[in-house]
């Protein structure tokens, strides 16, 4: 792709005004519109023809289902009628599902989001966390993809919540102690760990299709 940098100045520069945007409510349903407009094109666009390319490589499925759910998240913040609901239901709740697989056949992974990193060694009881998330996820996801209601909003809201908690306990110390070379990376987990939350929380308040 020619212009690289220039791309991902612009990008950031989106995601930049999105936020404050959505922090401060002013414009914020167009500026959410917008931003799930464009992960859903870093999804189409960059994503689905990676993983077309290399459909076993399971990072690949995990950073495809990631940006997808932050497209949902936004769209749920922006919906207003019933399209953007099924739409963000969908979108959220696939990768939420597909994650829960993930942590079950790979219960050492980080929770979160499956991506590359481990669980370090020095947190507690590794496995039972990552089996924790994806009994989490799978609750999440199915509700929210099959029975939209008090029952969806109460398991999303239980489950964004446990992702904070991991933020704070694992991915922010993780950072806090990182080395130099490494604060970029665990910065990243935590704002990348920080807005799977919030898109968990988005999708937990917005409302179902019967009201």
């Amino acid at each position: 792709m020619p212009g690289r940098a220039f791309w991902a100045g612009f990008v950031g520069i989106c995601l930049l005004l999105a936020g404050l945007s959505i922090a401060t409510k002013i414009r914020a349903r167009a500026a959410a519109m917008l931003a799930g407009i464009m992960f859903t094109g870093f999804v189409t666009m960059i994503h689905v023809p990676n993983v077309v390319a290399s459909p076993h490589t399971r990072l690949l499925w995990a950073v495809a289902l990631r940006d997808l759910s932050f497209a949902g998240g936004a769209f749920a913040l922006a919906a207003r009628g019933n399209f953007l609901r099924i739409v963000t239901r969908i979108f959220v709740g696939v990768p939420l599902a597909v994650f829960a697989i993930h942590y079950m056949l790979h219960p050492t992974l980080a929770p979160g989001v499956p991506l590359a990193k481990q669980t370090p060694e020095w947190f507690p009881i590794r496995p039972f966390c990552g089996y924790l998330t994806a009994a989490a996820l799978a609750v999440g996801g199915l509700c929210l993809l099959l029975a939209p209601g008090k029952l969806t909003r109460t398991s999303l809201a239980l489950l964004g919540a446990l992702v904070i908690i991991f933020v704070a306990i694992l991915y922010l110390p993780i950072f806090l102690t990182a080395n130099p070379a490494g604060l970029m990376e665990g910065f990243n987990y935590v704002a990348d760990t920080t807005l799977f939350a919030g898109t968990i929380l988005s999708a937990a308040s917005m409302r179902s299709d019967k009201h």
